[in-house]
């Protein structure tokens, strides 16, 4: 042994993936065939609007949020409680700001670039 009493070192089998072989879950296998079949389906329905930059770019703007939220989550659900505050704040602010997008803004804001 190698100075850790009860670690016994890992050996290759004949059902473990090669060098370079990442071994992919069937669950994960059948969401990426899901998400590949949504992008084909979206990219044929809408070419022109779903294929530019700003459509990714939207997207892209929106992870930030959504990983500060997980966190946000994260600590409840770790202290052994649930707190559904946080989802209920997120969609009140998620209703204000499409308001607020949709009443109050200049039209010449919705034609600037990014």
């Amino acid at each position: 042994m190698s100075g850790v009493q009860g670690v016994k070192p890992v050996q290759a089998s004949a059902e473990s993936p090669g060098r370079g072989h990442v071994r992919v879950d069937a669950n994960l296998r059948g969401l990426l065939l899901l998400l590949g079949a949504l992008l084909g389906i979206f990219i044929l329905l809408m070419p022109d609007a779903f294929t530019r930059g700003a459509t990714y770019q939207g997207m892209m703007l929106q992870i930030p949020e959504l990983g500060i939220l997980a966190l946000a989550m994260a600590l409840p659900l770790i202290s052994g409680g649930l707190n559904l505050a946080i989802i209920a704040t997120t969609n009140q602010i998620a209703l204000l700001m499409g308001w607020i997008l949709t009443t109050q803004m200049p039209a010449e804001a919705a034609e600037s670039d990014l």
